[in-house]
């Protein structure tokens, strides 16, 4: 594993852990890239890196913006980290800058399929229990509700650094249906969890 940074388009430096394979006669390796859920981090998904390793894939897995050790807070230009870890990942030279996948899980499901929407060169995207506008509007909610000194169990003692104006001017704006239609024709993956209500 390799600790790597990178700066988005708008300036947030984001901190990752980049995993790749074993060499295989100097041979491209097919990228990921992993996006976690709110309140999340990168070391949560080393178990699905070093599974994918096995199979040959090289894996990005962020700190999104507001999270772990990255800058920033999670704000309406969220979708740039998706856009600068592509950017990344491409321009590896272990990995085929044509081979792309991304996987999100929760709110990092809801940002794979916004971003895979619109970043052509991402394929296939795979997002496992994807929030959508409604439950990232509740979250959004709590989240104020902890910044103005309140408690809140959903939320924990220690949330991510958040600009909640900033992300409900977004999401008012959005439609996650409307989004995973125009990945079509690309590959997409949507998975259900039947236990728990929280993905990280």
């Amino acid at each position: 594993m390799e600790s790597v940074r990178f700066t988005t388009y708008d300036g947030v430096e984001l901190a990752a852990n980049l995993y790749l394979p074993e060499k295989l006669n100097g041979e491209w390796s097919p990228g990921i890239i992993v996006c976690h859920g709110f309140g999340s981090c990168k070391e949560n998904h080393a178990d699905f890196a070093d599974i994918a390793t096995q199979q040959g894939f090289a894996v990005l897995i962020p700190d999104l913006r507001g999270h772990g050790k990255s800058g920033g807070e999670v704000d309406a230009n969220i979708f740039n980290d998706v856009a600068a870890a592509l950017q990344y990942v491409q321009a590896r030279p272990e990995v085929n800058p044509t081979s792309i996948a991304l996987r999100g899980s929760s709110m990092g499901g809801w940002l794979a399929l916004h971003t895979g929407a619109h970043l052509k060169d991402i394929s296939p995207v795979v997002a496992y229990c994807p929030a959508n506008e409604a439950s990232m509007l509740l979250l959004m909610e709590e989240v104020g509700f902890v910044q103005r000194g309140h408690e809140s169990p959903g939320i924990g003692d220690n949330p991510p650094r958040v600009n909640v104006n900033s992300m409900l001017q977004l999401l008012y704006r959005l439609d996650v249906a409307k989004a995973a239609r125009r990945i079509n024709p690309r590959p997409l993956l949507l998975g259900r969890c039947g236990h728990g209500e929280v993905v990280h």
